[in-house]
């Protein structure tokens, strides 16, 4: 799917949204919510703008998250569970204001996640977390989501949906976790805390919290979701490419994409005819001619949103024959 300039795309504009921003579309043909990296998260509708503009252009309404400062561990992840739910019920009183049709707000299969580097670490966990309020939670998942953290979490959801019924006349479930999972396009993923640089690493991996990276991969390999999940890697990044084949040794399901770039490709303003960050180690200055990272993007979110995947486990000959697959691609 590439992106069409016959009409012109109304102006990328982003309004407050719970803890995040929003840029709603007039017309949405669904939501998507992005999480950046440790280095550029912290200012995503900024750092990603000519990311997300192709994304708004396209007609998707973006949510962009700023990854939390604090370390993510399971209770960061909790809370953004259930931002998520709030920042729906956000969405539907922001698009009644300005006169738009909120309906899209309300399907659960029009929300899809795009993270970067590390940002993918709690869109992975968002998925584990599905089902952290049925009886099918993973007994580390357990010693997290205790009953009286369920309970609160369930009172909450609850709350808003009286509050959606009463705006909409819809109703809607968000205490029952749909099985189907949620679309996710994983850009240069990297399942660590942090990512920095030499000499401070051995300092970060002092002050990470728990769950490890392993823990969050032993869970990922359990897990009979991510069906609707995307990797897209980078031929010159040397950070994610070790999460990468390591997904898809897991998840075997997981769409791939191996696209011209380091790890900061999706980072980047655009200037006239071309995407700059002005980072010597990255792209610096990028022609837009050359730049194929947008419609790979637009095209994995069409169809992970609206294809359907078989749910089965995967065997461990489609996990060998995946790896190899993956490494003869790289």
């Amino acid at each position: 799917m590439s992106v069409s300039n016959s009409t012109p795309a109304p102006p990328l504009r982003f309004i407050p949204c719970i803890h995040g921003w929003a840029a709603l579309h007039p017309h949405p043909q669904g939501v998507v919510q992005f999480v950046g990296t440790s280095r550029w998260g912290g200012w995503p509708a900024l750092a990603y703008r000519h990311f997300l503009q192709q994304l708004y252009a396209a007609g998707y309404t973006v949510v962009v998250l700023p990854l939390p400062t604090s370390r993510c561990g399971w209770f960061t992840a909790l809370e953004l569970f259930q931002e998520q739910y709030e920042q729906r019920l956000a969405l539907v009183e922001a698009a009644l204001k300005r006169g738009y049709d909120p309906a899209v707000y309300l399907q659960e299969q029009r929300y899809a996640w795009v993270g970067h580097g590390v940002g993918c670490r709690p869109v992975v966990m968002l998925e584990i977390l599905k089902d952290a309020l049925t009886e099918r939670c993973h007994q580390e998942l357990k010693v997290v989501v205790t009953e009286p953290v369920r309970y609160r979490l369930v009172q909450r959801l609850r709350a808003l949906e009286r509050r959606i019924y009463e705006l909409t006349a819809i109703s809607v479930s968000y205490t029952r976790p749909q099985r189907v999972d949620t679309a996710a396009v994983l850009l240069a993923p990297v399942m660590g805390d942090l990512e920095t640089p030499l000499p401070w690493r051995r300092l970060v991996r002092r002050l990470q919290s728990a769950p490890a990276a392993e823990q969050i991969h032993q869970l990922v390999a359990a897990s009979p979701r991510f069906s609707r999940t995307a990797v897209v890697q980078f031929d010159r990044d040397r950070t994610a490419a070790p999460t990468c084949q390591q997904l898809m040794w897991e998840q075997p399901r997981l769409r791939r994409r191996l696209l011209a770039g380091a790890h900061l490709a999706p980072v980047g303003l655009r200037w006239g005819n071309v995407v700059v960050d002005f980072n010597p180690f990255d792209k610096f200055i990028q022609p837009l001619s050359c730049r194929t990272l947008e419609s790979q993007t637009l095209t994995l979110l069409t169809q992970l949103m609206t294809g359907t995947a078989k749910q089965r486990r995967a065997t461990p000959e489609d996990k060998t024959a995946s790896l190899i697959s993956w490494r003869g691609a790289a």
